[in-house]
């Protein structure tokens, strides 16, 4: 059988092509073994990669894992991967990786890394306060009795952001983005545990702010005033992410409102403070305590992962 000229030239193609896409393949992966290898990609992209604390680039990222139990870090995205660094499995102190961003799927909420100091270890914390709407879904999933709900929260105070009305939870009209507020200790570390996290310490809390600097503020040292309409009610809060952020992109360490710190007494310390009680944003060195069934409109909180 004859072949056209046109269908042989194709075919010739073709097989070209399909060399080049073996070699190509084959040149990715030139030294990395698929059965122990990782490739790392966070939610957004373009994450920083800690090795031991020191940052080695964004993500994408290859993990190798070679046989004589060391981990090679490669940046991707170019045909061959350049090393960029080394750990030692065998070393007990070497930790891996860190990346600054993840997400927690229960919740929805975007997770910061904030890297430890002498006296710290790093861990990720809420992006912002915890919502009214995330803990309504967090209610609907538990499906506590009332009896747990008032231990938890202050549901018949006009000020919380969630309502009950013949038996069905909701959250407040325009109140879904604004801090989960009129709720007490009991009823944040209960909605950390549904999110298998925790309540941030006051050392973490502040790290968290300042992030090793000397700044009081997530934004620096200035301190920001707030002009408020005079028809505004004491109680009105703003939605989350309203202020300034850290530059690790760390939103409502402070105004947004108090938020509850991890406790091992009767009481609990909070901090972050109420942009409405000063007239200004408070530091991050302004601290109340309150006994652990307290609730009120300005008291809210966030969580931290290891």
């Amino acid at each position: 059988m004859r072949i056209s000229k046109s269908l042989f030239i194709s075919l010739i193609c073709l097989g070209l092509i399909a060399l080049v896409i073996v070699f190509y393949m084959g040149y990715l992966d030139r030294g990395v073994s698929k059965s122990n290898s990782i490739y790392i990609r966070s939610y957004p992209t373009s994450a920083s990669v800690f090795l031991n604390d020191n940052s080695i680039g964004k993500t994408p990222v290859f993990v190798q894992n070679l046989k004589d139990q060391r981990i090679i870090i490669k940046l991707s995205l170019k045909p061959y991967p350049e090393v960029i660094d080394t750990i030692d499995l065998n070393d007990p102190a070497s930790r891996l990786y860190y990346l600054d961003r993840r997400k927690s799927i229960k919740d929805n909420m975007l997770l910061r890394y904030i890297k430890g100091d002498s006296h710290h270890k790093g861990f990720f914390i809420s992006e912002h306060v915890v919502t009214s709407s995330q803990y309504l879904a967090f209610l609907k999933d538990k499906q506590p009795s009332l009896k747990e709900i008032n231990n938890w929260v202050d549901i018949e105070d006009g000020d919380c952001p969630i309502e009950i009305i013949d038996g069905a939870m909701n959250v407040k009209a325009n109140k879904g983005n604004n801090p989960m507020v009129e709720v007490d200790y009991y009823g944040a570390a209960v909605y950390c545990d549904w999110i298998s996290s925790r309540l941030p310490t006051e050392e973490e809390f502040v790290l968290a702010v300042t992030e090793g600097t000397t700044r009081l503020y997530p934004w620096g040292n200035e301190r920001m005033e707030i002009s408020l309409p005079s028809k505004l009610l004491q109680s009105e809060m703003l939605e989350v992410k309203s202020l300034p952020p850290t530059p690790s992109y760390v939103y409502d360490l402070s105004g947004s409102c108090w938020q509850w710190l991890q406790s091992s007494d009767e009481t609990a310390r909070v901090k972050g403070g109420f942009y409405y009680s000063y007239k200004y944003i408070p530091d991050y060195r302004e601290t109340r305590e309150f006994k652990k069934d307290y609730t009120q409109f300005d008291v809210g909180f966030r969580y931290v992962k290891d």
